[in-house]
């Protein structure tokens, strides 16, 4: 009975547990607008989309004042959650401390901050436009057309 009763007056959830709430949540609405959808360059508008996650993962962390240590905590639970292989998920951070290396690329990671910051203000309708933002990055061609591309971008 006291733990019942300890599990319903826990104290609020710690910044990391909230933002993780926060970003499934986000991460969910879009992956529901993707299940159907089809792309000529599955590969590309696969890393368009981790990218545009990542760049969602870094607004929620600033907006709830994360630390370093934490944004590392926060996007390595993401990326897990998405099935995406540990090797692919330090693509993803070392990329992140290298933006400048691509710019189309980076492009997706601010759109993905953006899209975060407009949906956690209440715009819901911000997921839907995320099939908009894949087809965006497939159709450019200076944004990588796979994370080995990326990679090599990286390290020039």
């Amino acid at each position: 009975m006291f733990n019942v009763l300890k599990k319903l007056f826990r104290s609020k959830p710690t910044a990391l547990e909230a933002a993780q709430q926060r970003l499934d949540l986000f991460v969910y609405a879009c992956d529901l607008f993707l299940q159907k959808s089809k792309f000529n360059n599955p590969e590309k508008a696969n890393l368009a989309k981790h990218l545009i996650f990542l760049g969602a993962a870094d607004c929620c962390s600033q907006l709830h004042s994360l630390s370093d240590v934490d944004f590392a905590k926060l996007t390595d639970a993401m990326f897990d959650k998405l099935g995406v292989n540990p090797l692919y998920r330090q693509l993803m951070l070392r990329y992140f401390l290298c933006m400048d290396k691509n710019i189309s690329a980076k492009e997706a990671v601010i759109e993905g901050g953006n899209m975060f910051n407009k949906w956690i203000k209440s715009n819901e309708s911000i997921p839907l436009i995320i099939i908009l933002m894949l087809e965006k990055y497939q159709n450019d061609p200076n944004f990588p057309t796979s994370p080995g591309k990326l990679y090599v971008d990286i390290e020039k």
